[in-house]
């Protein structure tokens, strides 16, 4: 699949220029504990969590005559919901804070302990070193071992970050860290998927869903700034599209100013090992393209096909298809993913990399990821046939 790139003062005319759903939520490798600065994150369990999201896509495909009852019925059940998962989501991070405290507490006695050992190997004979060295080789190894398996506990966790006015932002999957053959694993692609390399990936939290029009009204109403057309394809739970790199950038900055946390778009890099999520196939799911696990939508110019599980012709609800193992939806189909990478014809480290607002000009080019067009030609707006995960 082709990587698509965008200049940035000029995407705004694109008409596919659409919104990623991958901000990237990133927290120092090195810190064993979520940042205690800011507000607190909400966690859902999965029966809250699907409760929630059986009563929002409810919402979303009400019918527009429905009655203002049935309306506020809805609306008053998924503010309940949400009061629910907030309530439950205190629970839940009172027992993590207590369990993080038993875990730095039990860190703690164990270096001291290695520490002591090393004082005394000092003073020990030789025989009595090697069962010292020993000892203190068992207690690293639990050491790291310990920490290993709270890692791979956290991996696969959801959270949200609450903002000033108390609601919360969007859902957040953290991605464990791990190495990936990144480029054209398959083979038959263009060179600018070439050479394909190792790349090492530290954890992160990536979007789950793709970042919907009320998600963004929402920052465009408290910053003054204009929204964007859906093109008649409908807002609500849809996916945000026709905006820019410089207004998504703009989004994440304010979700930072909002949660007290740290919010960007992702590199390219991080981008293809979370859509890929361990597999090595041109999809998550397989090789084949398949209407029953991705907005697949236009098959032959310039109109949608609805088909299979697909019954959209055109931006799908976010989280309607299965999510892939990583537990992100629509990495595949729907619509463009912004990255925060500068496009190169070969790779050579810029896909690592992300391109800071200070250093952006008029001449930068961003990759996008994601989906594609069947034909440059077609005037349907932000709707793209699935991505290949293995392309770039």
């Amino acid at each position: 699949m082709l990587r698509y790139l965008t200049a940035i003062l000029t995407t705004l005319l694109i008409t596919a220029g659409l919104f990623t759903a991958a901000y990237y939520y990133y927290l120092n490798p090195d810190t064993p504990t979520l940042p205690q600065k800011g507000p607190k994150p909400v966690v859902h369990n999965d029966a809250s969590r699907i409760a929630l999201d059986q009563l929002r896509q409810k919402l979303a495909d009400l019918n527009p005559e429905a009655s203002g009852q049935e309306i506020a019925g809805l609306k008053a059940a998924l503010e309940q919901k949400e009061a629910e998962a907030v309530r439950l989501a205190e629970l839940q991070r009172q027992a993590e804070a207590q369990r993080l405290a038993e875990l730095q507490r039990q860190k703690a006695a164990e270096t001291q302990r290695i520490a002591e050992l090393e004082a005394k190997l000092k003073r020990e004979s030789d025989l009595q070193q090697q069962a010292l060295l020993q000892q203190i080789a068992e207690l690293k190894k639990q050491q790291a071992d310990s920490q290993q398996q709270d890692e791979q506990k956290r991996a696969g966790e959801v959270f949200r970050d609450r903002l000033k006015d108390g609601s919360s932002g969007p859902e957040m999957v953290w991605i464990p860290e791990g190495r990936f053959k990144m480029g054209d694993i398959q083979g038959g692609s263009d060179s600018d998927e070439k050479p394909v390399h190792w790349v090492s990936v530290k954890k992160f939290a990536m979007g789950r869903y793709e970042i919907t029009f009320a998600q963004y009204d929402k920052f465009a109403t408290a910053t003054g700034r204009e929204k964007p057309s859906d093109s008649g394809l409908g807002r609500g739970n849809r996916p945000v599209m026709n905006v820019s790199w410089l207004d998504v950038t703009a989004y994440a900055k304010w979700l930072s100013q909002q949660t007290g946390q740290q919010y960007r778009l992702p590199t390219e890099a991080q981008w293809e090992y979370a859509a890929r999520a361990g597999t090595k196939t041109k999809y998550w799911w397989g090789n084949t393209a398949s209407h029953e696990y991705a907005n697949y939508g236009v098959d032959d110019c310039c109109d949608g096909l609805a088909k299979g599980k697909d019954r959209w012709k055109y931006t799908s609800p976010v989280g309607s298809f299965a999510a892939n193992p990583f537990g992100l939806y629509d990495t595949a189909g729907n619509v463009w993913e912004w990255t925060c990478s500068e496009y190169e014809n070969r790779y050579n480290g810029k896909e690592m990399e992300c391109l800071s607002n200070n250093r952006a000009n008029d001449d930068s080019l961003f990759v996008l990821r994601g989906s594609r067009l069947v034909d440059r030609r077609c005037h349907v707006v932000a709707f793209v046939e699935p991505r290949q995960v293995s392309a770039v």
